[in-house]
């Protein structure tokens, strides 16, 4: 663990040190001295981003904790000057080391183990890239600043020291991606610094050198979210909420945590051709009016809880295999075809009130014990083979008209106040013993 105190120096130190780093002959075995060399560079956009943060950073780091802090008026100037002159440069060069992955407060050793990290600073093996301008990316399209500079990527720490979501960070890589893109190929828009339109950017994403832009370290963070190069375009549709995908075929391809980490807000926005790409674990994320627009065939991979939240009209499609597994209460809301559809131990689930809304054909295959809870109105249209099977106690209920079309061995278990009420050709065919209890 490093225990070093940190190193004051006075005004006339800080002024060498400045001099020798703008003319170039720091010595090679100070890493002070070399990141000063560095600051003094010219710098080009992709150093740049991240400005805010490392500026923060570096100044909480120069400026030390109160307990080391200098007795007043030391070494004040030399300090505020090297501040300035830091904050010109040293964030374009921390953002660049730690797109390629290197922590620039390790490399250096300007950063003690025992250093709290500055509020804000993103913490080690975070991949957050800040934002250029100290401005936050949109979710949707941020594409180029009226300045002709593209949107820097990455999101960088909200007003309150949280680090902004992971997709909003995306985000900005995306539309710098598309960028980098269109500018390879000439575009004429991002020349005059406009943004890209939604038609840009699917563009942008479509072309071959997205692998080409895609091989900078500053995109790094945004390939190992879309699981590789080759998933880039498509991830970036999505993130962008764009209305087609560049390459359809590879969206199978995308890492699951990848399309869960994207927010439903951006999903929504999805035509149905694309949601139905995605797999069921995205998809029961998605509100039931969305899921709604799906295809039958999508549907059918969603467990039943997801499907119990759909309207009737989204679930007539559905094999019956699915449906059989919808609870009774969501069958109940179908139509009479799609539940005729259905098998007789999911229909004799159903309540008689559903029930009496089937076709004949349909409800001769119940069993007696789910027929006989029908209304008597419903019963009297079965035909007598289905009616012979009910108890007498529902029997007895059926009009004179039906009863007469049994045949003799069920009319002869009906009681004589029953009988009495059947044409006299009917009670004819009847056993004597039968006959003459009834006085004929």
């Amino acid at each position: 663990m490093n225990t070093s105190q940190p190193r004051h120096i006075d005004r006339e130190t800080a002024e060498r040190l400045l001099d020798r780093a703008a003319a170039g002959s720091a010595r090679a075995d100070d890493p002070l001295a070399l990141l000063l060399t560095a600051a003094a560079a010219p710098g080009d956009a992709g150093e740049l981003s991240g400005e805010d943060l490392a500026v923060a950073a570096f100044t909480a780091q120069l400026a030390g904790s109160p307990a080391h802090a200098p007795a007043p008026g030391h070494a004040r100037p030399a300090r505020r000057r090297l501040a300035r002159h830091l904050s010109l440069k040293v964030a374009g060069v921390a953002a660049a080391l730690a797109g390629v992955g290197v922590a620039l407060a390790a490399a250096t050793g300007v950063f003690s183990s025992t250093s709290p990290s500055p509020a804000g600073a993103p913490t080690a093996g975070a991949p957050t890239v800040g934002t250029s301008q100290g401005g936050q990316p949109s979710p949707g399209h941020t594409g180029a600043t009226a300045g002709g500079r593209t949107a820097s990527p990455g999101a960088s720490a909200t007003a309150g020291g949280t680090p902004a979501a992971p997709v909003t960070q995306l985000t900005g890589l995306c539309t710098e991606v598309a960028g980098h893109v269109a500018k390879l190929e000439g575009s004429t828009t991002q020349a005059s610094g406009q943004t890209l339109s939604a038609t840009g950017l699917t563009q942008a994403l479509a072309s071959p050198a997205v692998g080409t832009v895609l091989t900078s370290p500053v995109f790094a963070t945004l390939t190992s979210a879309a699981g590789a190069a080759t998933n880039v375009p498509d991830y970036c549709a999505l993130v962008l909420g764009l209305p087609s995908l560049p390459q359809p075929g590879l969206v199978a391809s995308l890492p699951r945590t990848a399309l869960a980490a994207l927010p439903v807000s951006l999903l929504v926005k999805l035509p149905a051709s694309v949601l139905a790409q995605l797999p069921a674990s995205v998809l029961v994320r998605l509100p039931a009016a969305t899921l709604a627009t799906l295809p039958a065939s999508v549907l059918a991979t969603l467990p039943a809880s997801t499907l119990a939240t759909l309207p009737a009209s989204a679930l007539v499609g559905l094999p019956t295999s699915v449906l059989a597994k919808l609870p009774v209460a969501i069958l109940a809301t179908l139509p009479p075809a799609t539940l005729a559809r259905l098998p007789v131990s999911v229909l004799a689930k159903l309540p008689p009130s559903v029930l009496a809304t089937l076709p004949i054909s349909v409800l001769e295959k119940l069993p007696p014990s789910v027929l006989a809870k029908l209304p008597i109105s419903v019963l009297a249209k079965l035909p007598p083979s289905v009616l012979a099977t009910l108890p007498i106690s529902v029997l007895e209920k059926l009009p004179p008209s039906v009863l007469a079309t049994l045949p003799p061995s069920v009319l002869q278990k009906l009681p004589p106040s029953v009988l009495s009420t059947l044409p006299t050709s009917v009670l004819s065919k009847l056993p004597p013993a039968i006959q003459s209890e009834l006085g004929l």
